[in-house]
């Protein structure tokens, strides 16, 4: 009777450590390619922000990797114990983007669809069949261009 007794001990106390310690990863990936003052840099400060731990709705939040030019990324580990629940979250890069927050109900690890900051999940290019080629070019610099002036 001992023996079955420390066997449901032992497995109880085991079923209580994984499960309290699962996690749910949600990857987040942005693009900052429609941000029209073209200033994010490595150095930036590019976050996602939310309303579940361990995201926070300041710069204590979590900052996204730059994975190569104005594709950023991170993967966040929440709890077990949010499984169910709604986070609402929004990205920020050195500003918040305009619009509603955007939300998920946490069930599993995902990969989110890539976002375009301040676009949703809209590409700023039309997709095609063919290869489609979007060119940038900061002017700031040029004299012949003033900005405040020829905004255009």
């Amino acid at each position: 009777m001992n023996r079955l007794r420390f066997l449901y001990i032992v497995s109880g106390m085991l079923l209580m450590h994984t499960i309290g310690f699962t996690q749910i990863t949600v990857t987040f990936r942005l693009n900052t390619s429609t941000i029209y003052s073209n200033d994010v840099t490595d150095s930036s400060l590019v976050q996602v922000r939310g309303s579940l731990f361990p995201l926070s709705w300041d710069n204590t939040s979590v900052d996204l990797t730059n994975v190569d030019g104005d594709y950023w990324e991170t993967s966040i580990e929440f709890d077990s114990s949010l499984v169910g629940e709604t986070l609402s979250y929004k990205y920020y890069a050195d500003d918040w983007e305009s619009g509603y927050n955007k939300t998920l109900v946490l069930t599993e690890d995902v990969v989110l669809e890539q976002a375009y900051f301040d676009n949703d999940y809209t590409p700023p290019f039309t997709p095609s069949a063919r290869t489609d080629l979007w060119f940038r070019v900061n002017m700031e610099s040029c004299e012949l261009i003033k900005p405040n002036i020829h905004n255009s």
